[in-house]
């Protein structure tokens, strides 16, 4: 996700970078504000964070393949307590 910032629309991954944005955009947390610019990803992650438990086992999948793409995900997902 760190691409996003660089202005790239593909990540390190080969992923698309709408999918995240799609992917948060379900579980209620906005990845741009109301200018259309990105968001702190500090802010964005504290969010998905604070919502973490709320989800449900799909959610936190998406959420987590969207966040730290295909190859980091079983890594990230262990670290937020979803294996």
């Amino acid at each position: 996700m760190q691409n996003i910032k660089l202005g790239k629309y593909i990540s390190d991954e080969g992923e698309s970078l709408s999918d995240v944005e799609t992917i948060l955009t379900k579980i209620g947390i906005r990845l741009r504000d109301s200018s259309g610019n990105f968001r702190s990803m500090s802010e964005v992650l504290t969010e998905v964070a604070g919502k973490w438990k709320t989800l449900n086992s799909l959610e936190q999948s998406a959420t987590v393949n969207a966040i730290a793409g295909k190859v980091d995900a079983r890594t990230y997902g262990n670290i937020w307590g979803f294996a």
